[in-house]
């Protein structure tokens, strides 16, 4: 019997231990998911040449996976544009009631 009490507090620990390793990995990959996004974003803008319909794509890829992407035109010659693509995201743990909006920036040139 004295050992029953030390087991189940054991088992209870790891299971409450495995629970928040779930949870913060499962925000990791939540934010990985929008960086890879983001960088995807920025490769298809600079293999197409800034081409519109390719940023219209992207656009509503974004919204669709429930981020806002915002692609601004900073090129000053026609011959080399340069886009700013800023990705918008929320991450959330939910075991926490955690909520983070957080934005990526980048280049497409």
């Amino acid at each position: 019997m004295k050992s029953v009490i030390p087991t189940v507090i054991i088992i209870l620990g790891v299971t409450v231990m495995t629970c928040i390793a779930v949870c913060l990995i499962s925000f990791q990959l939540q934010i990985t998911g929008a960086r890879e996004f983001h960088s995807g974003c920025i490769d298809s803008i600079e293999a197409s040449y800034g081409n519109p319909d390719v940023i219209s794509e992207c656009i509503s890829s974004a919204s669709e996976k429930g981020y806002t992407l915002q692609v601004i035109n900073q090129g000053m010659y026609d011959d080399r544009p340069c886009y700013k693509v800023v990705l918008k995201y929320n991450a959330r743990v939910l075991l926490f009631n955690f909520d983070q909006d957080s934005q990526l920036e980048g280049f497409a040139r």
